[in-house]
């Protein structure tokens, strides 16, 4: 009985701290999961929030090279325009492939992104009306135009949307980085109990069968002390008996 128990605490002592440290590696292996999926979001997010602002930066540009072809009918204030619009298709062209992409619970408006590709077409269909019209009937012909402050409405209202998109996005990613950051103080909250309750199973069980080895090291001693005095005992009855029967032989002797 003796040996059952203290195997049995042995293999608990070894399995249990085993199974702790499976379960540690295996939360591990899922905060790293997380971190990296966690990451490939925030990753997505800065890059939407990059993309945007060159958006609003390369229309911006296109209305700079207006402005100045208005005011000087030089070609080469046109040289922006010509850039930034080359650049603005393929903006819009990444920023919708990564939207339609994005997860469901992740995903952005679509309608937002097309509100905003619908300003950003009007925006140039007049950037391109007011220079063609400038190049074929002079900056009079334009005046109206201008004057109608049709562009500049237009402009804010790319910023406003393109800034609407782009707080929904920071507020996506404030999102994540908080649930990462609670993730990470669980996970790590969980690896200490477990490790802290490996370390108090080790410790008692180790105390466990320390106290058996000694208490079995005592019964020994005792057996060991008891069956002596029994030995010593039957000798000095064997020793009396056999001085009795000497006595007896001198006696008949006489």
């Amino acid at each position: 009985m003796w040996n059952f128990s203290i195997d049995r605490i042995t293999f608990l002592a070894i399995i249990i701290p085993m199974v702790a440290l499976v379960f540690v590696g295996f939360i591990s292996y899922e905060n790293t999961v997380q971190f990296v999926q966690h990451g490939a979001v925030e990753d997505r997010i800065n890059l939407i929030t990059q993309r945007l602002e060159h958006l609003v930066s390369d229309v911006t540009d296109a209305e700079t090279g207006q402005r100045g072809y208005i005011i000087t009918d030089a070609p080469n204030y046109l040289q922006p325009y010509n850039s930034a619009l080359r650049d603005i298709r393929g903006q819009l062209g990444n920023l919708n492939m990564m939207i339609a992409n994005e997860p469901s619970n992740q995903q952005l408006s679509i309608n937002d992104l097309n509100i905003l590709k619908g300003l950003i077409e009007a925006k140039l269909a007049e950037i391109n009306q007011t220079i063609t019209l400038r190049h074929l009937h002079g900056f009079n012909a334009v005046l109206p135009i201008i004057l109608s402050n049709r562009g500049k409405v237009l402009m804010d209202n790319i910023r406003a949307t393109a800034l609407d998109i782009e707080n929904q996005e920071k507020n996506l990613l404030a999102m994540y980085t908080n649930q990462s950051q609670a993730y990470a103080r669980n996970i790590t909250y969980t690896i200490i109990v477990t490790t802290l309750i490996a370390a108090a199973i080790i410790s008692v069980s180790v105390f466990v069968i320390n106290r058996s080895i000694h208490k079995r090291h005592l019964a020994i001693q005792r057996s060991l002390q008891t069956e002596v005095e029994k030995r010593t005992e039957q000798l000095q009855i064997a020793n009396n008996q056999l001085l009795v029967d000497m006595s007896g032989l001198d006696s008949t002797s006489i």
